[in-house]
């Protein structure tokens, strides 16, 4: 187990090496030092928690409200530190996701069969 565990970190270790993963640090780092990005997510993420508050009490929120989530991720979506950091993080999403593919190759015995557990 301890020699799986290792190779674990191996792989998280070669995966910060990678270009997707260092494109996403700098586009966090970018995102968190830009006010202005800030105060939009801070707002969209207001935005949202008060829609979850009307619905979880049983209300369904007010047309005007809906706009605002709506307007607060236009606005997001125009900031270039949040629009670089939403690509970044698709991009390693999809390295991920090619990992997983891979690891999930390796569990299948060479006959093509999943492997029992």
């Amino acid at each position: 187990m301890s020699d799986l565990m290792g190779k674990a970190r191996e792989l998280g270790r070669a995966m910060t090496n990678t270009e997707a993963y260092g494109k996403l640090s700098q586009a966090e780092q970018q995102l968190n030092e830009d006010p202005e990005a800030q105060a939009l997510l801070e707002g969209l993420q207001q935005a949202q928690d008060k829609m979850q508050r009307l619905q979880a009490s049983g209300l369904q929120p007010t047309e005007e409200q809906m706009e605002e989530v709506q307007n607060a991720r236009s606005e997001m979506d125009d900031n270039p530190a949040v629009a670089a950091f939403l690509e970044a993080q698709s991009e390693f999403g999809e390295l991920v996701k090619e990992v997983n593919a891979e690891i999930s190759e390796g569990m299948k015995q060479e006959d093509g069969e999943d492997l029992e557990t």
